[in-house]
């Protein structure tokens, strides 16, 4: 009979991959959106996460239950666009693996296109989590200055309504994930307006990170694509010290029968 520390080792190893998901995913518990349009499908407010259910006012998608972040998934209550893949350039098809990695399983908020020109009074989302983590932004890159295909000009919105972006520190995440038509420097998230399987636009990704649990998202000020937002939480004090344990068990296995 194998020895009781070798049968409780392997028992905690099939839970390596399932416990790291967990703290990767923990995220979004609630979104409040300020100033909202009205949205016709109560209850919902327009402005849904990861998790929950609503009626979609679209009929191509209906009754919907948000999932995680990645490539195809719908980014607006409101409209049958999708994040997706950059591919090979604007009006080229989307490409699953031109999605930035580091966004793919995330906790995110469909926001309501409709609210992208809220500026009197301002719109806001007060986005609650279940831990501190960083924060992700997207930004139509025509914001401002109507170009697709360098990065966005939140100082050159009229009334200053995307100034916010600037002033609150958001900055722009630049890991090399961008496409070869894409004058800037910065990491590019594809938008699939209609979800027909090209890529239409460009948005920006810009990441902040958030030491507490509540954060807030501002005013948009133009009518194009509204933003979008993602959440990657860091995992609690115990949690880090139980994937360390498991990790460590793991590793005491394989010494022990190599």
């Amino acid at each position: 009979m194998l020895p009781a520390e070798y049968m409780k080792t392997t028992r905690l190893i099939p839970l390596l991959p399932f416990l790291a998901s967990a703290a990767h995913a923990a995220g979004i518990l609630s979104v409040t959106p300020l100033h909202s349009d009205a949205f016709p499908n109560a209850p919902s407010t327009g402005t849904e996460f990861t998790g929950t259910t609503f009626l979609s006012t679209q009929a191509a998608i209906g009754n919907h239950t948000v999932q995680a972040m990645g490539h195809n998934a719908l980014a607006y209550t409101d409209r049958t666009h999708v994040w997706a893949g950059y591919g090979a350039g604007l009006g080229q098809p989307k490409d699953a693996g031109t999605f930035p990695s580091y966004l793919t399983g995330l906790s995110y908020v469909m926001t309501m296109n409709g609210n992208r020109d809220n500026i009197l009074p301002p719109f806001s989302i007060d986005i609650t989590t279940a831990v501190p983590g960083t924060a992700y932004l997207f930004i139509d890159n025509r914001l401002g200055d109507g170009v697709a295909q360098d990065a966005p000009s939140p100082s050159l919105v009229l009334d200053n309504a995307a100034q916010w972006i600037i002033d609150e520190g958001w900055v722009l995440m630049n890991t090399g994930a961008k496409p070869a038509d894409y004058t800037g420097n910065n990491d590019i998230l594809g938008i699939d307006e209609g979800n027909d399987g090209s890529i239409n636009q460009y948005a920006s990704i810009y990441s902040k990170e958030i030491n507490g649990t509540q954060f807030t998202v501002r005013s948009f000020g133009e009518g194009r694509n509204m933003y979008g937002v993602a959440f990657a939480g860091v995992p609690e004090p115990s949690s880090s010290l139980l994937l360390g344990a498991v990790a460590a068990a793991a590793l005491h296995r394989r010494r022990r029968t190599s």
